[in-house]
């Protein structure tokens, strides 16, 4: 299988077979990263320095030329009826040789349970946007099953220790052990096939994987096999146990590193020389008599023992990595890590030390534990990233790490495309992106959009991460003080978003008047249902604010009335969630259960039962007081059986409800039977109901 040959199924497979007739692909010889395209006998032809160069030259025709959109969950493909014939011949070169992609959590809080076929729907979107940096440990339960039953592991203790699916991310991260299991062997085999396959595709397109890198994990209760291991207890994360570190200067782990690494390239295949490992990430405990120098230098060094061309990708977050842990890479050589500066949009670590040299990559954060609003700053992805350029000689490239995916297209598909610009005009790249988007040239689309900018996707000027004003999934309080509602700032509650939601909802309306050129475009649907659940949860949290106030004034008719209002805009957003799939309940527990149900019952029970618990209260009554409500989604069902029963219990007396009663309303939920609703009106139905439901309110 070559590159050539999986570009032209990229084509296929989103835009139809018999499209694969108008190109041919070609890898050249390249001094840098890019990718040439030109007419030749009918045909498009593009040439890259390899697959995914290729790939992004596929996506700057579509867009450019033939104004058909590509996005990570939309697609709008009305292609021309013959090839768009280039006058003269196209050249670009890529600004930035990295373009990764993924933060530990996003495999955890995204994609835990996706199957062969959505992943190569991801696998054809990376591609297109240019990414050639993948952090992937899809499979790695396999590798710790083997290599723990090297150290003299039984298979019971084993899969008490794994971790179940929904909370790989922070098992690796070295966070927690043992919970969401036990999963059965024949699962980890089978990922670890899953992984195989698509790190063979990655390889063969010029991305590179990063895998597990060993940071000296071990469960807490090691000592038990290994009395000769010096093993340091790791303390808690969240209420959850730590897994215990090995003492990184020692030879036990310089041996099961090499056990590691030798049993990850058998699971795996041979790898792509980069690797993540965090050894203190949110806490753990330093070893006593061991400075940070000493274990970077160490975890690295036996890195380069298994791999000589090692580079170590290390998360900039925090306290971390320390100047002791940069002076221990630079002892072994700067040139063998990768620093991703998780969120250098609103925090640019970078610019306090350029981490002594070592290269680093600018990455937008986002989403954290998947939280939706509408939110970005566009603006900022466009200034920003030129200036890191000028500024930083040690910037190698761009990345998003956002703690989940498949929200806010506009803030990934702009910082993507800034790897292949050397600067950018926000209103011009809007308007060709909306052309494409949409697939028609609309000066009302584009002036709506123009509005969105001023508004929610403008930068607040401080830290902003969506989940702004989402009050159907917060858990209500008598005081209304939701930071996340009316932002925290200065330790003051602001008692308005930091944006005027009039302007808002005008932009979209205006948007909306697009509805009879446009409702038949998936791409347009996506963009009002988000931006109308934005105006109900919006409006919704005006009335809960004077619901509260009609209360203590004794006002009984409107605070009835706003409490009946409240729950109009509730149960309009849950219908309105229905009319995409991967805003229902039923798609994400969806993937749970059909990955679950080739080994039994039980661990069918089991995955959707945690794909229910990491979104309300994580991972049970432990996380509830740090963690719960983390991870909410806005999705159809969700709302409806979870968010609802909860404001009406609050609305019922508008007292403070115990915790504990919280928890056990969220344990019924997660154990309950979830019957999918069956939705029976149109999208462009039940968008236009919404409008004239708001429309109507507006007194």
């Amino acid at each position: 299988m070559t590159a050539e040959v999986l570009c032209n199924g990229i084509v296929e497979r989103i835009l139809g077979k018999e499209y694969g007739q108008w190109f041919e692909f070609q890898t050249v010889p390249m001094e840098s990263d890019g990718y040439r395209l030109r007419t030749e006998n009918g045909k498009v032809l593009i040439q890259g320095r390899n697959g995914v160069s290729m790939a992004a030259g596929l996506k700057h025709y579509l867009k450019r030329y033939c104004r058909v959109y590509i996005g990570q969950q939309t697609v709008q493909k009305r292609m021309p009826q013959t090839p768009v014939l280039l006058e003269k011949p196209v050249e670009k070169k890529a600004c930035s040789q990295i373009r990764y992609a993924y933060n530990y959590c996003t495999l955890s809080y995204s994609m835990p349970f996706w199957d062969e076929k959505r992943w190569q729907r991801e696998l054809d979107w990376l591609a297109l946007s240019g990414v050639n940096l993948v952090l992937d440990f899809t499979g790695i339960e396999e590798v710790w099953n083997r290599f723990l039953k090297e150290l003299g592991y039984s298979q019971d203790e084993i899969q008490q220790w794994i971790v179940g699916p929904c909370y790989t991310a922070w098992q690796q991260m070295q966070n927690i052990e043992s919970f969401g299991g036990p999963v059965p062997p024949a699962y980890f085999k089978d990922r670890a096939a899953l992984a195989r396959r698509n790190q063979q595709w990655m390889k063969i397109m010029g991305m590179k994987p990063v895998r597990q890198g060993y940071g000296g994990m071990v469960p807490s209760w090691h000592e038990k096999h290994d009395k000769s291991a010096k093993v340091f207890h790791q303390g808690q994360w969240n209420g959850l146990t730590r897994p215990a570190m090995l003492d990184p200067t020692s030879d036990t782990f310089r041996k099961y590193a090499a056990l590691f690494y030798k049993i990850q390239d058998e699971v795996l295949g041979e790898g792509s020389h980069y690797y993540a490992a965090d050894v203190f990430h949110e806490g753990g405990i330093r070893p006593e008599g061991l400075t940070d120098d000493r274990i970077s230098e160490s975890v690295l060094r036996t890195m380069m023992t298994h791999d000589k061309e090692a580079v170590w990708l290390i998360q900039a977050w925090r306290e971390n990595p320390t100047d002791g842990l940069l002076n221990g890479i630079q002892r072994v050589g700067k040139d063998h890590a990768l620093i991703l500066d998780l969120s250098a949009t609103d925090n640019p670590e970078w610019k306090k030390s350029q981490f002594f040299g070592i290269p680093w990559v600018y990455c937008m954060l986002d989403m954290y534990g998947g939280r939706v609003s509408t939110h970005g700053e566009p603006e900022v992805l466009a200034k920003d990233i030129p200036q890191a350029r000028e500024q930083s000689v040690n910037m190698a490239g761009i990345g998003f790490t956002s703690e989940a995916t498949l929200h806010n297209p506009i803030v990934f598909d702009l910082l993507l495309d800034m790897a292949w610009e050397e600067s950018a005009d926000l209103e011009e790249w809007v308007k060709e992106w909306l052309t494409a988007r949409y697939g028609v040239e609309s000066e009302k689309a584009f002036q709506a959009w123009k509005g969105l900018l001023q508004t929610a996707y403008h930068s607040p000027g401080y830290s902003h991460h969506g989940g702004y004003t989402q009050i159907f999934t917060f858990r209500p309080h008598p005081d209304m003080a939701y930071g996340e509602v009316f932002n925290e700032l200065n330790s003051t509650i602001i008692k308005k978003p930091y944006y005027d939601t009039l302007e808002f909802e005008k932009a979209v309306f205006l948007l909306a008047e697009e509805m009879d050129s446009l409702k038949e475009e998936e791409t347009w649907i996506y963009d009002m249902q988000d931006f109308l659940r934005q105006v109900l949860n919006n409006r919704a949290a005006v009335l809960a604010l004077d619901g509260k106030l009609a209360w203590e004034q004794k006002d009984e008719r409107r605070f009835l009335s706003r409490r009946e209002d409240f729950f109009r805009l509730l149960d309009a957003c849950d219908r309105l969630m229905s009319i995409r799939e991967d805003t229902t309940l039923g798609w994400w527990l969806g993937y749970a259960k059909k990955a679950g149900t080739p080994y039994g019952k039980d661990t069918e029970k089991l995955f959707v039962q945690d794909a229910k618990r990491l979104i309300t209260t994580w991972a049970g009554e432990k996380t509830y007081e740090s963690l719960a409500d983390y991870a909410y989604r806005q999705y159809e069902g969700l709302l409806r059986l979870y968010y609802r029963p909860r404001w009406e219990r609050f609305f019922r007396t508008m007292q403070e409800v115990p915790v504990k009663e919280w928890y056990n309303m969220a344990e019924d939920f997660i154990l309950s039977d979830y019957q999918e609703k069956e939705q029976t009106d149109s999208a462009p139905q039940v968008i236009e109901d919404t409008l004239n439901l708001l429309h109507q309110m507006e007194g």
